[in-house]
């Protein structure tokens, strides 16, 4: 690795055994003993086993006559030494209230057999999908059965009670295990919850075939059921504050889209109210969001929330996930601190979202030293509305520096009460000195493409960001793994290809085993913050190693929401060692800047002409916000050119703010010690392809994933700056690149990426590039830049970079690309289609519009290999490989075995079959195709070339995991050949079990789902 030369005494730098100098090696020494608390809570360390240079170093620090109070210490992080009397030790636990049995009482709210369920009664229509049928199965005598057609209405409203715990358990059977019953949580208070679904309830409930969005709290799912088999189920459920009705409804997602689906038969629904002690339900929140075994420290969403619509401060702050010690009274914990100069413990204080109205709870924090005991905060909250929010303290210890004391932490309620209360985020740090590795600010934009920025472009569209360009390195061709927010994101933190970290659809989220950035970072001694309004982003892991993840998925949000925000962090918190993530969800739909950014690019009358009115949102075939933008069902040529004008000008209004950030930084003297980072998850097309405006889809073109990526380093950063870097590279390399210019070393880490840190202190050049006009699809003249082509009049070079191989991929689409020296080549292999590819020269056609697919077999040739490596690497298989060298002969394929299911291409031959193929193929490679099989499955596979045959057969347990390191020979072989792949292990899920009403309602105003 190599790492930036840096002037500071404290900073963290890669101790690689050449030598430095001894002031260098002191300075590290300072910083390494500031940071051992940090991880262990004292500076007591077993080093005993260690003999590397940096364990060496760390003996000596320890050896060290004068011991130094740790500038960073986390209470959550410190419980293991800390002395704790609190209920929740006494207790084991449950997992769920469902898990508790017959010792919970309870009341049954609904309950059915079917023995005697009247379809009429319930309000289904007499030939609607699912009826009863008595006497079906033998065993079970009457259940209900699904046909496999219009499942929204198998229904049933019940009402509920907010904050209760409910059971519902059912019977199934079914060969499809997609279909099943879905838990709905809404706000409709029913007005005849005596009458199972009464017409006047169902009305209110449903908004066509679905629960209607605006009323929708909680989606709860159950476990996948076994197939075949009758299978019972019970879920538990805590009530949100806001939910006063449950809605169990039919769902198969297949018929849903496909319009088509199996049948399923059901037994035994019973839905019960719980009624667990306090004792019972403290048990069931030991595990609930724990991210230690006693169930006292909890990340996550714990306060109750209210409707985006009705949100006002504090009450957004509801929505964080922090981390958080769970007191329930009376808890005490105390904790043995060394106090620092200058420190302050910092804290919030709430009730738990289980609590109940009226319930008091007392919040109190002491320190003892030599001298005797202090309360330094008595805070006293009655659990109600209207106080039902995080409440923010700040105590100065500096009274004990220099001392060690016992800070205690107590909870307690009135006599005969009891409560659950939170201490948010407790933190005792100091103010960040200069000695101290430096902020790092990530700045997002959402669906922004690189050419329409300042830089790519001679329209003025990003100045305050091209300001910032002047301290930082600019990579001008950098290139996102997906085309839309939530893979492309989750490969930014991770740094894994999306293939790898498997957040492809919206019910999909980081998994808690992968380590992000952020967890790096916080594991370092940064404070950790972010600031977001995004759906696409909301409780889907991205919260991880956050000490504060705020986002609310309001898609109403504009910029000047984000600056507030932000600025009323960094007034409280700035002078904090931060990491800082920053998202605007500008320029993505619906446009909606305010003046003077509507009118900043826009030709005069253009939007009255039109009938025009903010906010805009466009659709296939549709503009919302527009009167006269739509003839014959198409979208007119007249509107297209002012859609990007409005774009641009969403572009310049973001700028602006985030210029405002950059300003304050300066102002609080913080800047040039901050690291700042501006990227994109994504573009947006605007017509230039197949008529589409939006982003997502089964496309990879450059308007999608050529993005921006500016990188500012500290002050002491040595590589040259204001520079350009033209080196094609990827945004999943960002995640390294931050790790190593904070001295955090990326080596050891399991990443599909590279720093970029080699490239940013590399040797400059002076290079003249110029601008090159586009044509807009109306005729007239764009000003922006051509995709891939930087528009500047003079930019410093870094010379004698070569360009880093790119892959991108949309795997919900089943498409990828990889881009390399110039060429892109794009795959698109849906199940049971023809394989579509795609090859295009960027060099001579930077545009995209000629695909050479048969015109550069060579280069081809060498761009499959490169994919199929990439898929061994991170997709899990099998996989079959077959290659020729008769490029003119036709072929026919036949897979075949025991616990096979299905046999895909991804290249090569069409499917004239089930599990064959067969065609003529153009190169050597005639066919490669992912298999889903068991892991005992046994593949056979035979392959016939004119007379020639082959076959080959194995265990798909038996093959090796991983590419083959003679893959180059297996695809170039001089005669018929097969072989077999594993490919990658099994990538690390996690299924969300739970879906918010406020992600989807946020998602349906994005014009995401329907």
């Amino acid at each position: 690795m190599q790492t930036i030369a840096r002037n500071r005494s404290a900073d963290i730098q890669k101790i690689d055994g050449t030598g430095a100098n001894k002031e260098t090696v002191d300075m590290r020494k300072l910083w390494i003993l500031a940071m051992l608390p940090v991880a262990c809570g004292t500076a007591q360390v077993d080093i005993a086993s260690q003999e590397s240079p940096e364990s060496q170093a760390v003996q000596e620090v320890i050896e060290a006559p004068v011991a130094r109070a740790p500038r960073l210490i986390r209470l959550t992080d410190m419980l293991d030494d800390a002395k704790v009397v609190s209920p929740m030790k006494r207790l084991d636990s449950m997992g769920s209230v469902a898990a508790m049995g017959d010792s919970l009482a309870s009341k049954e709210i609904y309950a059915t057999d079917f023995s005697d369920f009247d379809t009429g009664t319930a309000g289904w229509p007499a030939r609607g999908a699912c009826t009863v049928e008595r006497r079906f199965d033998p065993k079970r005598g009457a259940v209900l059965r699904y046909h496999g057609q219009n499942p929204h209405k198998c229904i049933f409203v019940l009402p509920v009670e907010p904050r209760r715990h409910y059971r519902i358990n059912r019977g199934i059977n079914t060969a499809n295990p997609g279909i099943d019953l879905g838990i709905m949580e809404t706000r409709v208070r029913l007005k005849h919850p005596r009458d199972l679904n009464h017409s006047d309830d169902v009305d209110s409930v449903l908004k066509g075939r679905f629960v209607g969005m605006g009323e929708l709290v909680l989606v709860h799912h159950l476990p996948r059921a076994k197939t075949r088999q009758w299978d019972h189920h019970s879920i538990s459920i805590f009530t949100s504050a806001q939910t006063h009705s449950l809605v169990i409804q039919l769902q198969d997602p297949e018929q849903l889209l496909a319009g088509k689906g199996d049948g399923a038969m059901f037994d035994d629904l019973i839905v019960e109210e719980l009624q667990p002690t306090m004792e019972q339900e403290l048990a069931v929140w030991k595990d609930h969001l724990s991210v230690h075994p006693s169930g006292l420290v909890k990340h996550g969403q714990m306060l109750p929330i209210r409707p985006v619509r009705d949100l006002k401060p504090p009450f957004d702050n509801n929505y964080d996930y922090r981390y958080a010690l769970f007191a329930p009274t009376p808890t005490q914990m105390t904790f043995k601190i060394h106090v620092a100069a200058n420190a302050r413990l910092s804290l919030s204080t709430a009730p738990f979202k289980a609590s109940k109205e009226g319930e008091q709870i007392n919040f109190v924090v002491r320190a003892k030293n030599a001298k005797g005991e202090v309360e330094l905060l008595r805070h006293g909250l009655e659990v109600k509305d209207e106080l039902w929010h995080w409440h923010e303290h700040r105590v100065s210890l500096q009274q004990f520096t220099g001392e060690h004391i016992e800070l205690t932490l107590e909870t307690s309620a009135p006599d005969g009460q009891s409560g659950i209360g939170l201490w948010g985020s407790p933190v005792i740090d100091v103010p960040r000195s200069t000695e101290d590795p430096p902020n790092i600010l990530l700045i997002a934009v959402d669906t922004l493409r690189a050419d329409r920025m300042q830089g790519w472009t001679s329209r003025p569209t990003s100045t305050r960001v091209s300001e910032l360009a002047k301290d930082s390195v600019t990579f001008a061709n950098a290139i996102a793994a997906a085309n839309w927010t939530s893979p492309s994101f989750a490969s930014l933190f991770t740094g894994m290809m999306p293939s790898r970290h498997q957040v492809i659809h919206r019910v999909r989220s980081i998994a808690p085993q992968i380590h992000t950035l952020t967890e790096h970072l916080r594991d370092k001694g940064w404070i950790t913050h972010a600031i977001a309004y995004k759906a696409y982003l909301y409780n889907m892991g991205f919260e991880q190693g956050f000490d504060t993840w705020f986002n609310v998925p309001d898609p109403n949000i504009v910029a000047d929401d984000n600056l507030g925000k932000t600025l009323a962090w960094l007034e409280g918190n700035g002078d904090q060692r931060f990491f800082l993530f920053l998202h605007f969800n500008d320029t993505h739909q619906p446009f909606n800047q305010p003046d003077p950014f509507v009118d900043r690019f826009t030709k005069p009358g253009a939007m009255d002409d039109l009938g025009v009115s903010l906010p805009v949102m466009i659709g296939e075939g549709r503009v919302l916000g527009c009167r006269r933008c739509v003839e014959n069902g198409a979208i007119t040529e007249r509107f297209k050119p002012l859609a990007r004008d409005l774009y641009d000008g969403e572009i310049a209004y973001v700028d602006d703010r985030i210029g405002r950030i950059i300003d304050t930084l300066k102002e609080r003297g913080i800047y040039n010690d901050t690291i700042i980072a501006f990227v994109s998850d994504h573009g947006e097309l605007m017509w230039e392809h197949d008529n589409y405006f939006g982003h997502g889809g089964a496309t990879l073109y450059d308007e999608l994933i050529h993005v921006p990526l500016i990188i500012k380093p500290a002050a002491d950063f040595k590589g040259p700056l204001a520079t350009r870097i033209d080196a094609q590279v990827g945004t999943i390399d960002l995640m390294p690149t931050l790790l190593d210019m904070t001295g955090v070393t990326s080596e050891a880490l399991d990443l599909d990426n590279r720093s970029l840190v080699p490239l940013m202190l590399g040797p400059a050049s002076t290079t003249a590039t110029t601008t090159t006009a586009d044509t807009a699809t109306d005729g007239t003249a764009d000003t922006t830049g051509t995709v891939g082509t930087p528009a500047t009049t003079e930019s410093t070079n870094i010379a004698g970079s070569a360009d880093r191989r790119v892959f991108s991929e949309n795997i919900k689409n089943y498409v990828m690309s990889v881009r390399d020296q110039g060429w892109k080549y794009v795959v698109h292999h849906r199940p049971n289609r023809r394989v579509t590819e795609q090859l295009f020269w960027l060099n001579k056609d930077p545009q995209e519009r000629d695909n050479i697919i048969g015109k550069a077999p060579a280069r081809l040739a060498q761009l499959r290999e490169q994919i199929v490596g990439f898929v061994l690497r991170d997709r899990s298989g099998p996989f079959v490989l077959v290659t020729g060298i008769d490029r003119h002969q036709k072929y026919d394929v036949r897979i075949s075995g025991t616990g096979l299911e299905s046999a895909e291409p991804i290249i090569g031959l069409a499917k004239n079959g089930p599990r064959s193929f067969a065609g003529k193929s153009r190169e050597s490679l005639v066919l490669f195709a992912q298999l889903k099989s068991t892991e005992s499955a046994e593949i056979e596979v035979v392959a016939k070339m004119g007379k020639n045959e082959v076959k080959t057969r194995a265990v798909v347990a038996d093959l090796p995991f991983g590419v083959p390191k003679d893959l180059h020979e297996f695809l170039n072989a001089k005669q018929l050949t097969i072989h077999l792949f594993r490919g990658a292990p099994p990538a690390v899920t996690a299924e969300k079990q739970e879906i918010d009403g406020q992600q989807l309602e946020a998602l349906r105003a994005m014009g995401y789902i329907q």
